[in-house]
C-alpha cells in the first residue's frame, strides 16, 4: 500500500512538473515571439520614416509645370512656379521666377509630355526637370 501511494504521489508530482515546464516553454516562447515582432515592427517603422523623409526630399526639390494651349503655366511643382514668366526653348522652357525679390531660372529640357483631350486635341504640355 504505502508503495502505490508513493507511485501515485511521484506519478502526480511527475505530470505537475512536465506541466509546469511546457507551460513555462510555451510562454517563453511566446514572449520572446512578441519581442521579436515589436523589435521587427520598430525596425519597419524606423524604415518607412526614412523613406518617407527621402520621398519628401525628392518631391519638394522635384520641379515641374504644365503649360497649357495659350502658353501659360497651368499647373506647377513647387506651387510659387504658378506665376513664373515662361520662355519657349527649342527642346524645352525656360521658367523665370522671381521669389522673395531673387531671380530664378529654372530650364526644362526635353522631358515634355502632352496631355490631349477626348478627342485628341493637345490641351496643355508637362514639363519635369531631368536629374
Amino acid at each position: 500500500m504505502r508503495r502505490r501511494v508513493l507511485f501515485v504521489v511521484s506519478t502526480v508530482l511527475l505530470l505537475a512538473i512536465v506541466a509546469v515546464a511546457v507551460t513555462s516553454q510555451l510562454t517563453a516562447r511566446r514572449e520572446f515571439d512578441r519581442v521579436m515582432n515589436a523589435r521587427a515592427a520598430a525596425e519597419m517603422d524606423a524604415a518607412a520614416a526614412t523613406l518617407r523623409r527621402d520621398l519628401r526630399a525628392r518631391l519638394d526639390n522635384f520641379q515641374s509645370v504644365v503649360v497649357g494651349a495659350d502658353g501659360r503655366i497651368i499647373a506647377a511643382n513647387p506651387p510659387s512656379l504658378a506665376g513664373a514668366a515662361l520662355q519657349f526653348l527649342p527642346d524645352g522652357i525656360s521658367v523665370h521666377d522671381n521669389r522673395d525679390g531673387q531671380m530664378v531660372t529654372i530650364e526644362l529640357h526635353g522631358n515634355a509630355y502632352p496631355i490631349h483631350d477626348a478627342n485628341g486635341r493637345r490641351i496643355a504640355t508637362a514639363y519635369r526637370r531631368a536629374y
